[in-house]
């Protein structure tokens, strides 16, 4: 079954905006692959390669290598862009790769970090795709090999908010008019929406775009997140034959508890316990 592109990731800059300059997870990927020794990482659902390259800068220097996959071609030009404007030693250590994470298509190579960041995996909508994904991730893992899946936490009084129907301006900036001295304001709206039979969270952007004589234009774009419950983690990870390793709550490797907004699971194959 095709699943159609998220368009987030599809339309205008909408993505890089709605984020904005977001740096808080950028040492922990490139630490975790140190501590864990690995020489040979795979990033599922790399996007613009804002933590690709911080990696790829980081394995360069041992003589290691990174992957990135994604599924939208977009993503990946601006991930290359990205890589260009690194030393050439950067660019050898950091590839990308079109393809879907439920079957990437990487033939025998193996890898000994295969991580899914940033809630990538909150994109899966069903409970078989995200199997696909973990079941697939598991399999391209090396001898000793590790996954690494970062995912929200959800904010109960959040949640229960998300029915009102009210929309905010969550973001504003100004967009230069080529050729003009003349700018467009642009007006970030948000909405969101729960469904708690399955664990959807929908968020609602609506960008305004307002310009001296003109009537405003707008885009809009839904993103649906699935919501994942701690134990639900340790329980998908099981029914994808992998264990639980460690769990942390924070891009500093502090424990993860009733306070952490992210849970960064660290998983083996179940035949490779001791």
């Amino acid at each position: 079954m095709m699943v159609e592109p998220d368009p987030l990731y599809t339309t205008g800059d909408l993505y890089e905006r709605w984020l904005g300059e977001i740096d808080r997870d950028l040492g922990f990927w490139p630490a975790l692959a140190e501590r864990l020794g690995a020489r040979r990482v795979l990033e599922l659902g790399c996007g613009s390669g804002r933590l690709l390259v911080p990696l790829a800068r980081a394995l360069s220097a041992r003589g290691g290598v990174v992957v990135g996959l994604d599924r939208e071609p977009r993503m990946l030009h601006a991930a290359d862009r990205r890589l260009a404007g690194e030393p050439e030693s950067v660019r050898a250590a950091g590839r990308l790769v079109l393809g879907d994470m439920r079957r990437p298509k990487l033939g025998a190579e193996r890898f000994d970090l295969v991580f899914v960041p940033f809630n990538t995996l909150a994109h899966v909508h069903s409970q078989a795709d995200r199997l696909a994904c973990l079941r697939s991730a598991a399999s391209l893992l090396a001898q000793h090999g590790r996954l690494a899946v970062d995912v929200a936490q959800p904010d109960l009084n959040l949640l229960g908010q998300a029915g009102s129907g009210e929309a905010w301006i969550e973001r504003t900036w100004d967009e230069a008019d080529p050729g003009s001295d003349a700018s467009t304001r642009v007006l970030l709206w948000r909405k969101d929406r729960y469904e708690r039979a399955s664990q959807t969270f929908e968020v609602t952007l609506m960008a305004e775009r307002m310009r001296a004589g003109e009537l405003p234009r707008t885009e809009s774009v839904r993103v649906p997140l699935h919501v994942f419950f701690p134990a639900e983690m340790d329980t998908v990870l099981a029914l994808a034959g992998l264990e639980v390793e460690a769990r942390y709550g924070d891009y500093e490797f502090g424990a993860f508890d009733e306070a952490s907004t992210v849970l960064i699971t660290v998983a083996r194959p179940i035949a490779a316990r001791g």
